[in-house]
């Protein structure tokens, strides 16, 4: 069961639980339950501000962990109830969908795309780089406070970005994942919660 849409913040993600839990999610499972949180890219991009101030990137960090921490801690409370059953928890980094390089080619007009080719992003591309990083970190020290199994999409995409050619796994909007990609995110969470490739 999915409980956000695209575009959503973690704000909207933690809201969007909270309703759910007094409304469409069952009062309890018979078994282990599975969440994934693939959240953080709109905190990080919806404002340049976030994407090139440190102390902004700073505070939407701090309040993405939060948002995840509190989802997290409201799932565990109706579902986690060991050892008879589980909630098995993944928390995705955010996938950086320029190759490391916080620009796209100019061929790509849809969506985030336009932001992307902001050339004043280009002067400051390795702070850009060096604050998803941040975003990424706080989201990987909340899946160990929660142990949580943490999946590193930020690496996983290298080489399948907008700069990627033939090789690109996102869509021309410069955001969502193509089905490739999608894929990729469903074998990193294989892999990470059962050591296998599929």
């Amino acid at each position: 069961m999915s409980l956000t849409k695209s575009g959503a913040t973690s704000g909207e993600m933690l809201s969007a639980v909270q309703s759910a839990l007094s409304g469409s999610l069952p009062k309890t499972a018979n078994g282990d339950v599975l969440v994934v949180v693939n959240v953080g890219g709109n905190d990080f991009n919806d404002n340049t501000t976030v994407m090139v101030s440190g102390p902004a990137t700073k505070a939407a960090a701090t309040k993405l962990r939060q948002n995840v921490a509190k989802s997290l801690q409201l799932l565990k409370d109706r579902y986690h109830l060991p050892p008879m059953k589980k909630l098995l928890a993944v928390v995705n980094a955010i996938h950086d969908p320029t190759d490391g390089k916080a620009t796209v080619p100019k061929n790509f007009t849809k969506g985030f795309c336009k932001a992307l080719q902001n050339p004043l992003l280009l002067t400051v591309a390795a702070t850009v780089m060096a604050n998803l990083g941040k975003m990424n970190a706080a989201l990987q020290a909340e899946a160990l406070a929660q142990s949580a199994l943490f999946v590193d999409l930020q690496a996983a995409f290298q080489g399948h970005g907008m700069n990627s050619g033939p090789d690109r796994w996102i869509d021309d909007d410069c955001v969502h994942p193509i089905n490739a990609g999608h894929d990729l995110i469903r074998r990193q969470i294989w892999l990470g919660l059962t050591g296998q490739q599929y």
